[in-house]
This record gives C-alpha cells, sequence and structure tokens, in this order.
C-alpha cells in the first residue's frame, strides 16, 4: 500500500500536512482604497482619459494606487475577461511598469519573481500559442526572438 493511500483514510488531525485555506485577500493591508465609491470612479475616468505621457505618469500610478484594493475586489469576485479588464483600466496595456507595481502589491517583496517567472515560463507558452497563429504573429514571434538574441 502506497504512503499516499494510507494517509487518505487518516483523520485530518492526525495528517502531517493539511491543506491550507487560501484567503481570497486582495493583497497587503498597506494598499487600501482612499475615499469612497465615487473617488474609485473619479480615479479610474482620470485614467481612462488621461494618456500616458511623462506628465501624466505620476497621476496615472497615484490613481491606480487608489483604486488597487477596489480593482482586486472586482477581479476576485467578478472573474472578467482580460479584455474587460483592459477596457476598464486601460493603461495596463500602455505603460508596462503597472503590472509590474500590481504584481508587487499583491505578491508583497516578490516583484522581481514577476519578471524571472516570465522569462522562464510563461515566454515560452506565449512563444508556443503564437506560434499556432498565422501572417503577422509569425513576424513578430521572429522580431522577438532577434530582440532577446540580442540583448544577450
Amino acid at each position: 500500500m502506497r504512503l499516499r493511500n494510507i494517509r487518505r483514510k487518516l483523520v485530518e488531525v492526525q495528517r502531517r500536512y493539511r491543506r491550507h485555506k487560501r484567503s481570497r485577500d486582495v493583497g497587503p493591508s498597506s494598499v487600501q482604497d482612499e475615499g469612497d465609491d465615487s473617488d474609485i470612479k473619479e480615479c479610474i475616468n482620470l485614467m481612462k482619459k488621461l494618456r500616458p505621457s511623462a506628465e501624466n505618469i505620476s497621476s496615472i500610478k497615484s490613481a491606480m494606487q487608489k483604486t488597487f484594493t477596489s480593482r482586486r475586489s472586482w477581479i476576485s469576485k467578478h472573474p472578467p475577461t482580460m479584455n474587460q479588464i483592459f477596457q476598464e483600466y486601460p493603461r495596463f496595456s500602455d505603460i508596462p511598469t503597472l503590472l509590474d507595481t500590481e504584481f508587487e502589491n499583491i505578491f508583497d517583496g516578490k516583484g522581481d519573481l514577476f519578471i524571472r517567472r516570465w522569462e522562464a515560463s510563461i515566454m515560452p507558452k506565449l512563444k508556443a500559442v503564437a506560434a499556432k497563429g498565422k501572417g503577422d504573429v509569425t513576424a513578430l514571434i521572429e522580431g522577438m526572438e532577434n530582440q532577446t538574441d540580442d540583448e544577450n
């Protein structure tokens, strides 16, 4: 009889390893919404209207920080599609550092892990999915590979 079969029959308190229930916490407690629902909607509208430029970056980052908790709550309670997220928060696609900041806020102190995992595991998967595409996607993949070769 295998060990995993024996563990399966044990009572929960006798098991050495227990499954910990993951909370649906929206991130560290240090990042909180500032203001009420109308302020959050105002910040979201501000982010939608402002175009990414050197003058607007600080305002956009501030608005993203203010809406962090409500955004995480929205994503966890009503799982939107990527298109819905980008429609509600279009600056994610315009300003690449916002994704890094979002990851850092969600997983406190592990911001560099996002970049390492991106290059090690996510990029090959994206390449595989994109390779199944046609036309312009192939040219983009070749351009991306040339770019990473230049960086090394």
